[in-house]
């Protein structure tokens, strides 16, 4: 890790690489020492694979949007990919689909509603948790965020064997 100050700022610098990706920045810090402490931090926070320059996660939205492409691009079975697509078509109409990745839970999940049966709402929940876990590997979401429960089908009878 290099600390060090540059010519027209008051600042200290840092600049460290953590599995290949370069992290620099100031650390608003003018005395070394503490500027060492907070390089330090954000070194650790990067080794922890959080990333310690935070961004706004993107709106889920916008998120669909490189989820589709790898529905369409990626090695799935047709019907994977029209499933995939269904789930997105019931979610966009949603009040999810403004809200950024982040700030989606299971609560805001068991809320939702979807036109149709059962299996509708399943599928739909189903993309949402596959969609979640994409953005948790993209951008180390917590994975508390991750839990989407499916609907019950109620009145449902199983098949009955012969």
């Amino acid at each position: 890790m290099k600390l060090f100050k540059k010519a027209k700022s008051k600042f200290y610098w840092y600049d460290f690489t953590v599995r290949g990706r370069r992290y620099r920045g100031s650390t608003q810090e003018m005395k070394s020492v503490r500027a060492l402490q907070v390089a330090s931090l954000k070194l650790a926070s990067a080794m922890e694979r959080t990333d310690p320059l935070p961004t706004k996660p993107a709106v889920f939205q916008e998120f669909a949007d490189r989820f589709l492409k790898w529905v369409n691009d990626g090695r799935l079975e047709e019907k994977t990919r029209k499933f995939y697509r269904n789930g997105w078509r019931l979610l966009k109409s949603t009040s999810v689909a403004v809200l950024r990745v982040d700030q989606i839970t299971g609560d805001c999940a068991e809320q939702l509603k979807f036109p149709g049966s059962a299996a509708n709402a399943n599928c739909a929940l189903r993309t949402l948790r596959r969609m979640l876990h994409k953005a948790a590997a993209r951008m180390t979401l917590d994975c508390h965020l991750l839990s989407v429960e499916e609907c019950r089908v109620v009145g449902r009878v199983g098949r009955q064997g012969s």
